[in-house]
């Protein structure tokens, strides 16, 4: 069974596609609905997709993910992104991870099970915040039961250590990570205390 069209991140694309301008959500429904998307492909699967939209000349198109900034699309139009294309290629990329994901999860497939888990939206005290949803992309797979643990662990250290702006030898060992040395006393080990705990 192919899995090409399982998105690793299809929350992340539905924020993508309702950040496009109005105008270009308005029409690229419009060519979607009107079949105007051909030859849709996966050229990385989960992460990268080409296609072509009909429109008075034929559009090239190119959406794809990076874990940092999330879904982008180019197109050989002269907008060249953030464009009807991009949302239309959007769209039917979209139809195609839903139908993949049904059948994926017919036959139990490890991918689509964490490509819809990655998809839910939890709470931080479900996952562990996005550090939980970014390792389940990276790993294609949900989190075990002691991975989770783990990983809520650290979002709860990091929850207290933001309040003090500061980290210790404790909560290094609340989350199982051993230095030497013990106390209360705060660590220098960045040049800042980090923005997110991803």
């Amino acid at each position: 069974m192919d899995d090409g069209f399982i998105l690793l991140d299809p929350r992340e694309a539905q924020f993508f596609m309702k950040s496009l301008p109005p105008g270009a959500r308005r029409r690229g429904q419009y060519f979607f609905q009107n079949g105007a998307v051909q030859g849709l492909t996966p050229e990385q699967p989960g992460m990268a997709y080409s296609a072509q939209v009909l429109d008075k000349s034929l559009c090239q198109v190119r959406v794809f993910y990076d874990p940092d900034d999330g879904w982008e699309g180019e197109c050989s139009c002269p907008i060249k992104a953030k464009c009807e294309h991009v949302f239309a290629t959007m769209t039917a990329l979209m139809a195609e991870h839903r139908t993949a994901a049904v059948r994926s999860l017919s036959s139990s497939s490890p991918a689509a099970a964490a490509a819809v888990s990655a998809s839910r939206i939890r709470t931080d005290a479900e996952t562990g915040s996005e550090l939980g949803r970014r390792l389940t992309i990276a790993l294609g797979r949900n989190l075990n039961r002691e991975e989770a643990r783990f990983v809520r662990t650290v979002h709860n250290v990091y929850t207290r250590c933001s309040e003090s702006r500061r980290i210790t030898h404790w909560d290094f060992q609340e989350m199982g990570l051993r230095l030497p040395g013990y106390g209360w006393e705060s660590l220098r080990i960045w040049p800042a205390f980090p923005a997110s705990v991803s």
